[in-house]
């Protein structure tokens, strides 16, 4: 009697282990049945659709399905605590991380109410968003007035639900955890069911549908247990034995509940014998007959050795000995830890790790004239590439025969070709007449022509968007002539009174090469011999030009239209305002716009030599400039006013001295800026005015040039050489000075 207490015992114990072993499922009573997903103006951009990522449970994607109203609606599938939505591409149907655009951060599905999640304007992956309550919008109607129409109550049915058993049954899950989709064989059929397990079962109650599961509160050995909705946090089954016919009676209760009773057949008894004499038993050490499981018992045989007397005892069940395989989780997927028995193939998952995402690094192409930009998204985790931000090929600009961007040569273009400069002791074709191309077009690469005085010339197209012109002034007949764009700003000297023949020739790296003859003339018979008084390179007796002279280049510098020019910082340079042979000895002139009022003197081209006012003389036009050496803190300068074209005369005086006088010639209306090229001040290179921009972005949309007050870090001067007592640069000897226009 005490073995079989003891046998009962055990076997209590290790139905109490097997049960503690069962998993159970549990899932949130209070969360949505749907959730609901507000994108951005970002998230709906290019035909996107939307689908949810359902985790911690397995996992599984849901389509989401446009409400109407700018929201889309996804159902829950039972059993899972997160989701991320997702982005999807429209061109692909299935739901993977392959077809998938965007992303939101991992949420956990609320149970406080809140049911639609709004990804916050602007954001792309994982960007911010919220959670708040949404009611789909009732669709109204217009109502439909009809006539009643009488008919006879339908009485329906009510519909009939189909019952499963489910659970730890014969020694392996079924219809529940990795099994949990299987409904089975065991079918309640008008609330019956009659079966046979071969081992001690655990079981509860599901729909057919699966969309329902009941359970016990709590373990349940006897044989009727009521089953409650897994909703309300039921997790526990009801001990079935084994190895007999069991029928199951199921009843469903008014308030939702399951009440599951059974009952055993009658197993035949053996007839009664009559007791023999008692044998004083000696069992032998006994013999294993069935081996113990990881969840069943074994069995051991014990045989008298006096009256063949048996009895069996039960052998524990081994339990399962487990071995750990974490699976570290991917960009896309989830990690998670493997638990295998390494006695039986029973395994299960737990320890869910989100997938850790993409980390991608950016590559961006710029497009060319005739290829598309784009980006391209390396993830340094899993090493998926992609390319987006797609951007069109910008297309040739072509300027002058040339693309700006590629530098390719554009198809057909042949421009025609002209003279222009100071031609005949005035401009021509440039500075106030840049817009007038004039007589002087080469046909064929030829012209001929005779200019009244000396000139010096240089060359444009005949669409005015290209000006080619020397390094440095050239006295030779033949000089390259190379693109302003470049920094090219000297002329070539032609003599006047005689017909010379030009040549042009094109060269294939962009550079003009001109070349002159001068016609055969009578020599006239040599007049009395003038016994020349050279002074600034004209004789004062006859006018001639003195060939040994060094032409000296003159500038105006100073405070010139709201700018320093070739003084302050800018003392290394000469600035643009160049003062012109005028054709009379020892004058010089040109023709400039003063947008301001302005303040001004001279200095030689290669800025050995400063000139300036003894003293401020208010309201003067014209006013004696002396060496800066000479001059002491009364150094100043020439004040013209603002608003008007101006006429600038230069006279160099024998006794070293200078004169400079202005004349305004009308009232100045500034230009608009037509071509490229223009410095930092807004001076043009082309026509040496300066001119109104059109700004678009703080760019100038003509020339390029950025807009001055536009704020930027201010760039800090190179130092200039050490200033005299007077405040201006000291100037050497002009002898070394380079001859010039």
């Amino acid at each position: 009697m005490t073995k079989r207490i003891s046998k009962l015992f055990s076997i209590v114990l290790v139905i109490c282990m097997i049960v503690s072993m069962v998993p159970a499922t549990v899932f949130a009573a209070d969360a949505p049945s749907k959730l609901y997903l507000k994108p951005n103006s970002n998230w709906v951009k290019d035909g996107a659709r939307f689908a949810a990522y359902f985790f911690g449970n397995g996992e599984t994607w849901v389509d989401a399905v446009a409400t109407g109203d700018g929201y889309y609606e996804v159902a829950v599938p039972a059993g899972y605590p997160s989701v991320i939505f997702c982005r999807m591409s429209p061109s692909a149907t299935a739901n993977n991380w392959a077809n998938k655009w965007n992303q939101t951060s991992d949420l956990t599905i609320p149970t406080d109410g809140t049911n639609c999640y709004t990804v916050a304007e602007g954001a792309w992956d994982k960007g911010a968003g919220s959670w708040s309550t949404y009611t789909v919008a009732p669709v109204e109607t217009e109502p439909v007035v009809t006539e009643p129409i009488v008919t006879e109550p339908v009485v329906t049915e009510p519909a009939v639900v189909d019952y499963y058993l489910f659970g730890f049954i014969n020694g392996a899950n079924y219809g529940c955890e990795e099994d949990w989709e299987n409904l089975g064989e065991y079918k309640f059929v008008d609330g019956k069911l009659t079966a046979t397990f071969e081992a001690d079962s655990y079981i509860a109650i599901k729909t057919g549908d699966n969309a329902n599961w009941f359970m016990t509160e709590t373990y349940v050995q006897d044989t009727t247990a009521t089953f409650i909705n897994t909703s309300e946090g039921t997790t526990e089954k009801m001990f079935v034995p084994g190895g007999v016919e069991i029928t199951f009676t199921l009843v469903v209760n008014e308030d939702g509940t399951l009440t599951l009773s059974y009952t055993k057949a009658e197993v035949p008894t053996e007839p009664e014998v009559s007791e023999p004499e008692e044998c004083l038993h000696d069992y032998d050490d006994g013999v294993v007959t069935t081996e113990p499981t990881c969840l069943g018992t074994g069995v051991k045989l014990y045989t008298c050795s006096k009256c063949g007397d048996v009895y069996e005892e039960e052998i524990p069940a081994n339990g399962h000995d487990y071995t750990l395989t974490v699976v570290a989780p991917t960009c896309e997927n989830n990690g998670y830890t493997i638990h295998a028995c390494n006695n039986c193939t029973y395994s299960y998952n737990d320890t869910p790790v989100n997938p850790i995402g993409h980390d991608y690094s950016t590559v961006v192409t710029d497009p060319t004239c005739t290829e598309g930009g784009y980006t391209t998204y390396t993830c340094a985790n899993c090493g998926n590439v992609y390319n987006w931000n797609f951007t069109d090929a910008t297309g040739h600009n072509y300027v002058g025969g040339v693309c700006s961007n590629c530098g390719l040569a554009e198809d057909g273009y042949d421009p025609d070709y002209y003279l222009f400069g100071f031609i005949n002791g005035a401009n021509y074709g440039c500075e106030e007449d840049w817009e007038n191309l004039g007589q002087y077009k080469f046909v064929d690469g030829k012209l001929t022509a005779t200019f009244e005085a000396d000139s010096y010339v240089a060359i444009k197209t005949g669409d005015n968007a290209n000006w080619f012109m020397t390094e440095t002034y050239v006295q030779d007949t033949t000089a390259t002539f190379i693109n302003t764009s470049e920094g090219t700003t000297e002329k070539m000297f032609v003599p006047g009174g005689v017909e010379v023949s030009f040549t042009l020739v094109v060269n294939a790296d962009g550079t003009l090469t001109l070349s002159y003859t001068k016609a055969e003339v009578e020599v006239p018979s040599e007049p009395e011999e003038c016994q020349h008084n050279f002074v600034g390179g004209y004789c004062t007796e006859c006018g001639e030009a003195d060939p040994n002279y060094i032409y000296i280049k003159y500038y105006l510098f100073g405070y010139i239209n709201g700018v320093d020019y070739g003084q302050g910082y800018d003392a290394e340079t000469t600035g643009y305002f160049r003062l012109h042979p005028s054709g009379e000895a020892n004058t010089f002139s040109c023709t400039f716009n003063f947008t301001e009022d302005s303040y001004v003197a001279v200095k030689t081209g290669d800025n050995s030599k400063w000139y300036m006012t003894d003293g401020y003389q208010e309201g003067a036009t014209s006013v004696t400039l002396y060496d800066t050496t000479t001059l002491g803190e009364n150094a100043d300068k020439l004040m013209i006013p603002g608003g008007y074209k101006v006429l600038v005369t230069l006279v160099v005086n024998g006794d070293g001295t200078m004169t400079l006088s202005y004349e305004n010639l009308e009232s100045l209306t500034p230009a608009v800026c037509e071509h490229p090229g223009h410095d930092q001040r807004g001076y043009c290179t082309v026509c040496h005015e300066v001119v109104e921009h059109t700004y678009v972005d703080g760019v100038c949309s003509v020339c390029g040039l950025v807009d001055s007050s536009t704020p930027s870090e201010p760039v800090e001067p190179s130092e200039p050489e050490e200033p005299a007592a007077n405040g201006y640069v000291q100037v050497t000897d002009i002898a070394d000075i380079t001859a010039g226009g």
